[in-house]
């Protein structure tokens, strides 16, 4: 068996009579006329060897710039993680200090509020007895003074009696019975059977005249304390039982009447803006007009009725007017 050796330089040498060209490379070399020279391969490769290591290096940086990245990013991390840590430290020890105040301080309001629960207490029971005991003493006082009056008024009609002549109320005024039993001298008695005044006018005449000039007397305190006095005379108090009596009503009630008439005249300045008031001054007026009506026209059949409701009404006022009259004297007695 035959072996075909082909040796082929390493080296662009130019042939030489030591290392000719064989027919096989001359034919090699006209079949590849573009084959680049060794310098060449040895320059590409030498370049390729310096893109890889260039590529290598800038791999290299990559990695080393990441690897500063991420050293960066986790120290700026633990960074954030110790402030927030320190934070949320610093926060819980605020909160625990806010809850310890809070605590104490909800303590401090809770006694202090036990202490003026207490006190206020203790105070409002010792100004119920106050009162309790001021109102007594008031009550006590009023009376005390009540019995007074009444002791005076008892002493005053004792001595009146004992001054005035022991005659009937129809005959007071004139001489007596003699003078009364003169037909020339004592008028008629009216048709309502009540006798008349010795100036001949009858009851209503009387109650009448009298009701009608206090009516239209000037509006002022001194004449106030003159129509008092009016009221109170026991001449105006008998003309208002006799004519009450005349129209088939309580006798006992003239001094109503008259409180009533009053009333009605001195409504602004007897009542105040309640409705209590308010009821009582609509009812005084109304029984005013009704008494004017009756004395007039002598037509008193309703008047008994009129008399009834004035007298509830001045009751039921009565009841709520009373305690607040006893309530002011209370309060003034305190100041």
């Amino acid at each position: 068996m035959t072996s075909l050796r082909i040796s082929i330089p390493l080296d662009d040498a130019p042939p030489s009579k030591l290392h000719p060209r064989s027919p096989i490379q001359e034919r090699l070399e006209s079949a590849l006329p573009n084959r680049p020279s060794l310098a060449e391969l040895h320059e590409a490769q030498q370049k390729a060897e310096a893109l890889r290591q260039a590529h290598i290096d800038s791999v290299k940086q990559r990695g080393q710039r990441a690897a500063c990245r991420a050293a960066s990013s986790s120290a700026r991390r633990r960074a954030l993680d110790e402030v927030r840590a320190a934070r949320a430290i610093e926060q819980a020890a605020r909160r625990d200090e806010a809850l310890a105040k809070r605590t104490k301080l909800l303590a401090s309001r809770a006694t202090s509020c036990a202490y003026r629960v207490k006190r206020a207490i203790a105070v409002a029971a010792a100004t119920r007895e106050h009162a309790r005991q001021t109102q007594s003493a008031t009550k006590c006082n009023l009376e005390a003074k009540l019995e007074a009056a009444a002791a005076r008024r008892a002493e005053a009609r004792a001595e009146e009696k004992q001054r005035a002549p022991l005659v009937p109320p129809m005959w007071r005024g004139t001489a007596g019975p003699a003078h009364a039993a003169a037909p020339s001298s004592q008028p008629a008695p009216s048709d309502g059977g009540a006798p008349a005044s010795p100036d001949g006018r009858s009851a209503s005449e009387r109650l009448l005249s009298e009701v009608e000039s206090e009516w239209a007397a000037a509006d002022d305190d001194a004449d106030a304390q003159r129509i008092q006095a009016w009221m109170r005379r026991p001449e105006t108090i008998e003309t208002a039982r006799a004519w009450l009596e005349e129209v088939g009503c309580d006798p006992r009630a003239g001094r109503l009447l008259l409180g009533l008439v009053y009333t009605a005249r001195e409504a602004a300045r007897l009542f105040c803006d309640s409705s209590e008031d308010k009821s009582m001054a609509r009812e005084a007026k109304r029984f005013h007009k009704r008494l004017l009506a009756a004395l007039k026209t002598g037509e008193a059949d309703d008047f008994p009725e009129d008399l009834r409701r004035a007298r509830r009404f001045h009751a039921a006022w009565l009841a709520v007017d009373k305690p607040k009259v006893v309530g002011c004297l209370v309060d003034r007695s305190e100041e």
